[in-house]
């Protein structure tokens, strides 16, 4: 009687994320895979870069293990909608040695995927970067064991990338304006001091020039978009362009191609230089091609065997996250992280962070109007957020994706309180509410007063002055009091008829 039951297979996959894949132009190796189902062997995965004057990207995959056994494998390039393509197969292949793939790292290597850099960059770039992220997908297979097995591993690796986004306003552009400069930010020994300056050469035909001038610093790569923001606020993009700036201690000059002449943009003064101002959009970044930060989990996904079972668990090995993967938390916040399928972004201090409209939407009702309704925004596909920080929009968006609030104090309380409320948020903000109310002091009792006020939230105003009424000796006596009675006299006075009222009734 023949045997009824499939043959054994134990199977690793491993997915390998990696954000603002624009700026790599170094080699990368991922942190490390350790498979338990396959005999605890650690896998890396490497982007050999160098090739890249070949106009080809090289994956290859390395282990630690000499004496792993035959295994079949599959290596694909992940598309925006899940699809895997440029994918190569091969079946029980061997590692090899190679002394030359990773330096420090093991020498068991097998060269996999060669995929034209053309076709990621240019020919497919919407499907293969979606927000400027590369999704590689290896899956190993080994046959004829014992027991059956099937684990994951996900890996999240980002290239630093510093970013400048602002609008340059240059004016009393007519009467005799001919250079500005405009500091873009300065890293010491790595990045140099960068800046833009802007004139109107005769060389050119008299038309803007923009350059990029940077003092020293190592070997960077670098993007700049310019665009003309009209009188009603519409971007028409000028030029993009990218430049490597090779590792000196010379100042170095990078002069973009020019823009517009001087006499095209006084025929049209009306629609592009209202109150005699060109508003230049610039949108800078720049890059060591280095890995800023790396994140990794691996997970069974089922372990079986005819005579066993055994509870899938989760086994985090590095990650800058302290959820517990595999949970809708995990998966949402995965997402955010990655910025895959996003259809949105928030355009806040010098970041352009993605998200997607179906959550913002149901979390928030400001969003949800935006979203449904026929904003500027909705259709441009981004919002710029002028009045919250960089790390107060993540810290919300945080909170609006996997409902998790880490670190909290009272002066990053009192931000998230502020986006809480603009965005109408009522859950994040009575969340923010009851910390300060608990963690209320001496020293932030005036400033948290005034957030009340100015926000009409009416509990969290007579909290804050029950305690000023109950430590009036203290904070009566304060500077922060004396610049509340300044700049709001009104709410002080308010607070000093309530702090008598009391005494005179006990």
């Amino acid at each position: 009687m023949s045997n009824a039951y499939p043959a054994a297979v134990k199977n690793f996959t491993m997915t390998w994320k990696i954000k603002n894949f624009t700026y790599t132009w170094l080699n990368i190796v991922s942190p490390p895979f350790t498979s338990r189902c396959l005999d605890k062997s650690i896998f890396y995965l490497k982007l050999d870069n160098k090739s890249l004057h070949n106009n080809q990207i090289i994956i290859r995959i390395a282990t630690n293990n000499t004496n792993l056994s035959p295994l079949d494998y599959e290596v694909a390039l992940v598309t925006s909608d899940g699809t895997p393509e440029e994918y190569l197969k091969e079946e029980a292949f061997e590692f090899v040695a190679n002394d030359d793939i990773f330096d420090t790292y093991d020498k068991w290597t097998k060269e996999t995927l060669v995929v034209s850099a053309k076709t990621i960059f240019e020919e497919r770039r919407d499907a293969f970067l979606p927000h400027d992220t590369l999704t590689i997908r290896c899956r190993l297979q080994q046959r004829e064991v014992d027991c059956s097995a099937s684990e994951e591993g996900f890996i999240c690796t980002s290239i630093g990338v510093r970013k400048k986004l602002f609008v340059w306003t240059l004016n009393e552009f007519t009467s005799g304006w001919r250079d500005e400069c405009a500091y873009l930010f300065t890293v010491k020994e790595t990045y140099g001091q960068l800046r833009l300056k802007a004139s109107i050469k005769e060389e050119c035909k008299e038309r803007i020039v923009i350059e990029v001038h940077r003092d020293k610093g190592n070997k960077i790569f670098s993007i700049l978009k310019i665009s003309l923001v009209d009188v009603q606020g519409t971007e028409r993009q000028l030029t993009s362009d990218a430049h490597f700036f090779e590792k000196s201690e010379q100042e170095q000059v990078w002069q973009l191609p020019p823009l517009m002449s001087n006499s095209e943009l006084v025929t049209a003064k009306s629609q592009l230089l209202p109150n005699d101002a060109l508003s230049l959009k610039c949108e800078f970044a720049a890059s060591l091609g280095t890995v800023n930060e790396s994140e990794m989990i691996v997970c069974p996904r089922e372990i079986t065997s005819s005579s066993n079972y055994y509870e899938s668990q989760f086994f985090k090995f590095k990650t800058n996250d302290k959820l517990s993967f595999g949970s809708l938390q995990s998966d949402l916040n995965c997402i955010l992280d990655t910025g895959s399928l996003s259809d949105f972004e928030l355009r806040v201090d010098s970041d352009i962070l993605p998200v997607h409209k179906v959550i913002l939407g149901a979390r928030s009702p400001t969003f949800n109007a935006m979203f449904t309704n026929d904003y500027k925004e909705t259709s441009c596909g981004h919002v710029l957020v002028s009045d919250i920080n960089s790390d107060t929009i993540r810290r919300f968006l945080i909170y609006m994706y996997t409902d998790r609030i880490e670190n909290l104090t009272i002066e990053n309380a009192t931000k998230l309180y502020y986006a809480a409320d603009k965005y109408r948020v009522l859950c994040l903000r009575e969340i923010c509410a009851s910390f300060l109310k608990a963690n209320v002091s001496s020293s932030s009792a005036c400033e948290i007063l005034v957030l009340a006020d100015r926000h009409q939230d009416d509990e969290l105003k007579s909290a804050v002055q029950h305690f000023i009424s109950k430590h009036d000796s203290e904070i009566l006596r304060s500077e922060n009091w004396r610049d509340l009675k300044k700049n709001n006299h009104l709410l002080a006075l308010e607070t000093l008829r309530g702090i008598c009222l009391k005494k005179s009734t006990k």
